[in-house]
């Protein structure tokens, strides 16, 4: 079995709360703008963090200082360092890699947040790095997965995906014979009857 990763809230600690403040009110802007902005820079491959600043304000049609700047580059550092890997991830890559199988993250990303990969040492045990902003489309859209499967080359049936959202990480890939298991830490789907975890551990045990 070939395994495919969500990133964010499933291999590294999530807190969403915080990563939306700092992406609307260093702009002048409240968390109903987060969409528009999110939906921007998740789905377009930018050369530079300071391009994809720069079109972003252009597409807001707004301007900020220098020092607001700062403190945006600043405050996503910051965030991005107390980012924690999730319990036992690092075993568990490990020992899934040690199996012989192949490992794929697949994550709705962006350039200003995505080297948060290589800063916890994950890439080190995977094969495939599939993100949203390198290829121009995001999860739950179909040909994200069949893209992974193809790169990964391994057929559905083989394949299993872990995540922690229901839609994007369970219906959407089992939809297309896609293997997959939700990973739900707090019990959060308490009414979901399908296969789940509650830590990355059972995976191996």
């Amino acid at each position: 079995m070939n395994y495919i990763f969500d990133f964010f809230g499933t291999l590294v600690t999530d807190d969403i709360k915080t990563y939306k403040n700092i992406m609307t009110k260093n702009f002048g802007l409240d968390e109903r703008d987060y969409t528009k902005i999110n939906n921007f820079i998740s789905q377009r491959n930018f050369d530079s963090k300071e391009i994809a600043l720069k079109e972003l304000l252009r597409f807001l049609n707004i301007s900020i200082t220098n020092k607001q700047k700062d403190r945006f580059f600043l405050e996503l550092n910051e965030w991005m360092e107390e980012r924690k890997t999730s319990p036992y991830t690092l075993e568990v890559l490990r020992n899934i890699k040690q199996q012989g199988s192949k490992i794929a993250i697949l994550s709705n990303n962006n350039i200003f947040i995505e080297e948060i990969i290589q800063k916890k040492s994950i890439d080190q045990y995977v094969d495939l790095i599939l993100l949203s902003n390198r290829i121009g489309f995001r999860k739950p859209d179909p040909k994200i997965y069949e893209l992974c499967l193809k790169k990964m080359n391994s057929k559905p049936s083989q394949t299993m995906m872990i995540g922690d959202n229901l839609q994007k990480d369970v219906i959407v890939p089992r939809q297309l014979g896609i293997n997959s298991i939700l990973f739900d830490p707090r019990n959060e789907y308490r009414d979901y009857s399908g296969k789940k975890i509650s830590s990355l551990l059972e995976l191996i045990n």
